[in-house]
């Protein structure tokens, strides 16, 4: 769990956010290339207030449209390797 919630600026919140689904989409990669890696069946990824870096079509806030790319792949190509992604807004 990371409470991006301290950190100041949504900017920030942004570049933490995208880090980690780099990271979790890195993870599945190297699992899945490695023949004796063994990777979770499932993996759960909860966003809180999704809609402040996924914000709806026509807003064009570009500090948070390359994490909002990066959401949109992982939710794209998480369904075949077993990625779950819950999200709220409000």
């Amino acid at each position: 769990m990371i409470d991006i919630a301290m950190i100041p600026t949504v900017k920030e919140q942004g570049f933490v956010m995208g880090d980690v689904i780099k990271s979790v989409d890195e993870l599945c990669v190297a699992r899945q290339e490695a023949a004796e890696g063994k990777r979770p069946q499932y993996i759960l990824i909860f966003i809180d207030e999704i809609n402040r870096f996924v914000p709806r079509r026509g807003g064009s806030n570009s500090a948070s449209s390359s994490v909002a790319e990066q959401i949109v792949r992982m939710v794209i190509t998480g369904r075949s390797r077993g990625t779950i992604l819950f999200s709220g807004s409000s």
